[in-house]
């Protein structure tokens, strides 16, 4: 099979979607409340970025930015 020159960031994350559990209210806003609970703001298919900043404050590379749950509504 051929390699795709689409590099899917996401692929094999291991991270829980719990895609069957987002259709139930109150699980979802027991985890919207939870502090520990990270969400990942997407727009047109690309995830928002934060710069990664070095020792000298300069920005030396990109990262996916990680929102916490409750900025996410």
């Amino acid at each position: 099979m051929a390699l795709s020159i689409i590099t899917n960031t996401f692929a094999g994350n291991p991270l829980d979607r719990s895609s069957e559990r987002r259709g139930d209210a109150s699980w979802l806003a027991e985890k919207l409340a939870d502090a520990g609970s990270l969400a990942v703001a997407i727009w047109n298919g690309k995830p928002l970025v934060e710069d990664v900043l070095g020792e000298d404050g300069k920005p030396t590379g990109a990262q996916i930015a990680y929102l916490r749950a409750d900025m996410a509504q």
